[in-house]
């Protein structure tokens, strides 16, 4: 019989086989062959987010989901923890038995240790986020507490930054403002926070302790919601509420599940600029002559949310912990105009289609207008498995060196 070269199998046969193909050997399929390499770095499923959810009957097995495709993997490293956002192919970790905090990158093991707030623990904040890899000089982690008593005008803010071994906490006067659990963006050197009525704040981590640094913008929502939720009262109907900057876009979109999860309506956050006088008078006074005058005319912002009735060629995933959005390209338009959730009918992924307004499944054939009877899995996170380089150096791994050096 006539045995066939690797490299000439046809490309649709070896792309159908890295479909089913984890992150991490994916590299050592690229290096079979010069054809192979070829199909890996043009094929769409070469950076596939993959669903990550814990098997709690054993404690330290992960599920992976990948193109509707299951891995499972073994990490005795995050038993006991709980993912508070995952980024550039990174977790950040908390562990409530002993109030630490942790970097861990699942496809290379690799682990970062950084100190845990010292006011309060880790688990008390409602989001932590970090925007650059914890590897990066550049890299800060920031938590944010917000009152569930709707009277409360107070936030509180932990900043902790690269290469230092104490959090900077700061308490905020702030309108009323309770932070949505789903993930904040950075965009234009500011922190975005979401809140559970669809409002919008910012935090500028350079000016963390100053009273400018915290804004919250208020009624974003009331011109562009549909008419039951224009009433701030009736808002409290959105059940999910997600914040994404899709990959190499300056434009930010919300998800909002409402009516019970009913319907998913798509935002894009828009930016308006007016002038405000400040009434700051100076005044002069003699014997002879006294007058004032206003010394200040500021510019003001003000933050709307504008209904977007299609994705076009994007393609939306979202969870708690972590939200993002690309462009798909040619070889995967099949993938456009949809919103993936982590949730599940039998061992299907389930997605949004704005194209439809219905929920449908990645295989199955399943198709519903209500996510009833679906599987919500509120502490899985997508991720998009980054680098999978197993050697990096070890001062790339210290959070900061003092801490090293005194464990």
């Amino acid at each position: 019989y006539k045995v066939m070269d690797w490299n000439n199998l046809p490309q649709d046969l070896v792309d159908l086989i890295l479909s089913k193909v984890f992150a991490k050997d994916r590299h050592n399929f690229s290096l079979v062959c010069r054809s192979w390499n070829t199909v890996v770095a043009a094929s769409p499923f070469r950076h596939s987010p993959c669903l990550m959810f814990n098997q709690r009957k054993k404690k330290h097995v992960w599920k992976l989901s990948q193109n509707n495709n299951f891995f499972y993997m073994e990490f005795p490293q995050l038993q006991g923890g709980t993912i508070r956002f995952a980024n550039h192919g990174w977790l950040l970790i908390s562990r409530g038995d002993d109030e630490t905090l942790f970097f861990y990158h699942p496809f290379n093991h690799h682990m970062i240790e950084v100190p845990s707030p010292s006011d309060s623990n880790c688990a008390g904040y409602t989001t932590i986020c970090f925007f650059h890899p914890p590897t990066s000089p550049d890299c800060f982690v920031v938590g944010i507490v917000t009152q569930l008593d709707q009277w409360s005008d107070t936030v509180d803010i932990g900043v902790l930054k690269h290469g230092e071994d104490k959090w900077e906490n700061c308490t905020y006067q702030s309108q009323i403002f309770q932070s949505s659990i789903g993930p904040p963006i950075l965009h234009g050197g500011l922190v975005y926070f979401l809140d559970t009525d669809g409002d919008v704040a910012t935090f500028d981590i350079r000016e963390h302790g100053s009273l400018s640094s915290w804004k919250v913008f208020p009624d974003c929502l009331p011109k562009c919601l549909p008419e039951c939720l224009e009433k701030h009262w009736s808002r409290k109907c959105i059940k999910e509420h997600y914040f994404i900057k899709p990959k190499g876009e300056e434009t930010i979109f919300a998800v909002f599940a409402v009516h019970g999860e009913r319907e998913v309506k798509v935002y894009s956050l828009s930016e308006t600029f007016s002038w405000e006088l400040v009434e700051d008078l100076v005044f002069y006074v003699s014997n002879s002559c006294s007058f004032g005058y206003t010394t200040d005319v500021r510019s003001k912002s003000t933050f709307s949310w504008e209904l977007v009735e299609d994705l076009g060629d994007r393609v939306f995933y979202v969870s708690n912990s972590c939200s993002f959005g690309y462009t798909t390209d040619v070889r995967s338009k099949s993938m456009k105009n949809k919103i993936f959730f982590p949730k599940f009918h039998g061992d299907n992924v389930v997605y949004y289609s704005l194209d439809t307004h219905k929920y449908h499944s990645f295989e199955g054939g399943y198709s519903c207008n209500n996510p009833h009877g679906l599987k919500k899995l509120n502490f899985a996170t997508w991720i998009m498995p980054g680098s999978t380089d197993t050697e990096l150096p070890k001062e790339s791994l210290e959070w900061c060196p003092k801490l090293i050096s005194e464990s």
